[in-house]
C-alpha cells in the first residue's frame, strides 16, 4: 500500500480505537493521534526506510506532531515569485539564508537560476563553488517553506565548517518540525547521489539546528573554533 493510501485509511479508522499508554517522552493529545503516530512509524519501518522512520519518530517525540506534508522540488520559473518573496522575508527579518545557493546575493531570479543550473555539474560549476543541488521545500499548497542545498563533494572549507548540507526555513514556519523533515528528505537524495557519509554542521549556539541534525542520526565528531564562533561537525551514516 502506498504511503498516502495507508495514511488515508488510518485516519478514517483511528478515531474509533483507544490506546491506554503513550511511549515515553511522547504526549499525545488524543488516543487517535497516538495510534496514528504508531502506525505511521510502523509503516516506515516495515518498508525499509530506516532513516525516515528514525527522523519521523524524533519529530513526534521531541517537537510535537508536525502535520504539514512537505516535499523537495527542483527550482523552475514557476517558483520565481515565491523565491523572491522568500528572499524578501529573510532580508526583512535579518536572517541567514542558508542552503539557498546564494539567493541573497542575486540581483534577479534569472541570475540566480543560471548559477543554480551551472552548479549542478562538475563540468560547469562556477569558480569558487562545488557541484551542488539546491532544492525547494514546498508544502501541500505548493508554498515555499524552506530551501536545502546538497554539495556533491567537499572542499577544505566545507570539510571544516560548511558540510554537505545547508538549509533554512521561512520564519513563519519554524518550530514545526519542518527542518527535521527537510533534512530527512535531503538524506534520501544524498543516497541517490552516492553520498553515504554526510557531514552536517551548525553553530554551537544554534540549539534548534543541532537538534535537527541529531534527530536525523547525526553523531558529533568535534567542534572547531573560528573567530568568536564554534562550529559543531556531525556525521550521518546512511
Amino acid at each position: 500500500m502506498k504511503e498516502h493510501a495507508w495514511k488515508a485509511c488510518v485516519r478514517e479508522t483511528v478515531s474509533r480505537v483507544r490506546i491506554p499508554h503513550s511511549p515515553s517522552g511522547y504526549q499525545a493529545e488524543t488516543d487517535a493521534e497516538l495510534l496514528l503516530f504508531q502506525l505511521d512509524f510502523l509503516y516506515y519501518t516495515l518498508n525499509n526506510t530506516e532513516q525516515k522512520a528514525i527522523s519521523f519518530y524524533m519529530i513526534y517525540v521531541t517537537e510535537g506532531t508536525a502535520e504539514m506534508e512537505i516535499k523537495l522540488v527542483l527550482p523552475s520559473i514557476d517558483y520565481k515569485e515565491k523565491l523572491l518573496r522568500y528572499k524578501a522575508d529573510f532580508i526583512k527579518n535579518g536572517d541567514s539564508m542558508d542552503g539557498s545557493a546564494g539567493l541573497e546575493d542575486a540581483l534577479t531570479f534569472e541570475e540566480w537560476y543560471a548559477v543554480w543550473k551551472d552548479n549542478l555539474s562538475e563540468s560547469t560549476v562556477r569558480d569558487g563553488s562545488v557541484p551542488a543541488t539546491t532544492f525547494l521545500a514546498v508544502d501541500e499548497n505548493d508554498d515555499l517553506v524552506g530551501m536545502i542545498d546538497i554539495r556533491h563533494r567537499l572542499n577544505d572549507y566545507l570539510m571544516n565548517f560548511g558540510g554537505h548540507i545547508g538549509y533554512s526555513v521561512i520564519k513563519s514556519q519554524r518550530q514545526k518540525g519542518i527542518a527535521t523533515k527537510m533534512l530527512a528528505l535531503a538524506l534520501e537524495q544524498c543516497r541517490e547521489l552516492g553520498i553515504f557519509k554526510v557531514l552536517v554542521t551548525c553553530d554551537k549556539q544554534n540549539i534548534a539546528s543541532a537538534k535537527t541534525i541529531q534527530n536525523n542520526g547525526g553523531i558529533l565528531e568535534n567542534e572547531i573554533s573560528e573567530m568568536e564562533s564554534i562550529t559543531q561537525r556531525y556525521w550521518i551514516t546512511l
